[in-house]
């Protein structure tokens, strides 16, 4: 009876694995939209509909999805009090191609604001392609836009006229270092231009989205948002 006993304890381990596997998946899968195209759009359980949060739009890197852009910021929206959006790009040549993101990014915006009241300007945030799209996006529609973070871009946009009091954080590891110069070079355009952005070198890290990028970002959201430390 004993051997018996331990041959069935087994499998019923294996299978509460799978369904606690299925639970993860299924945590974020409950906010996949797929009209008007893929996106996900979440909001924590304290969000109020009083038009006093901010959409943080996240955007994800080449070779990624969108869902693992939301795994990585979902868990600080409740503390950081923002309505997460995270949609799905067309990708080719490992870059995403503005004209369509941007088409597709404005039909996905009709959308959520019939789910969602938040504030009039929102907050982008990009990783690697995502962020040299969110910063071209930014700098075309900066009136909409409340602040942009930029981590790991491989190139960078120049600003219209229009976009010079937008706020701009760019991060990129020290050991990245192609991009870490083009991070460099690109600060040093923009402020002979009369433009400014806020450039940070992590040391010791590479091309990731790392920690430091995060938490920087979360932070640069706080200050442009008007959100101190001490609300947190």
């Amino acid at each position: 009876m004993k051997i018996q006993l331990k041959k069935a304890i087994i499998p019923f381990a294996l299978f509460a694995l799978i369904l606690s596997g299925c639970s993860v998946l299924d945590s974020s899968r409950a906010y996949r939209h797929q009209t008007p195209s893929e996106y996900y759009l979440y909001y924590p359980d304290n969000y109020v509909p009083d038009g006093k949060w901010t959409l943080f739009i996240g955007l994800y890197g080449e070779g990624e999805r969108s869902g693992d852009c939301f795994k990585h910021w979902e868990r600080y929206a409740e503390e950081y009090e923002f309505v997460l959006l995270c949609p799905t790009l067309v990708e080719e040549d490992d870059a995403f191609i503005l004209a369509e993101g941007e088409r597709m990014i404005s039909s996905v915006l009709s959308e959520v604001y019939k789910q969602v009241v938040v504030d009039d300007r929102f907050f982008v945030a990009g990783y690697s392609a995502g962020g040299e799209f969110a910063l071209a996006y930014a700098y075309r529609y900066p009136h909409a836009i409340v602040g942009v973070s930029v981590m790991s871009a491989e190139s960078f946009p120049l600003p219209s006229s229009q976009a010079i009091d937008l706020p701009v954080l760019i991060t990129v590891g020290e050991r990245d270092e192609e991009r870490a110069k083009a991070a460099q070079d690109f600060s040093e355009t923009l402020e002979a231009s009369g433009f400014a952005a806020r450039v940070v070198i992590l040391p010791g890290v590479d091309h990731q989205l790392s920690g430091d990028a995060t938490r920087l970002t979360l932070d640069f959201y706080a200050q442009v948002t008007q959100r101190s430390a001490f609300d947190h």
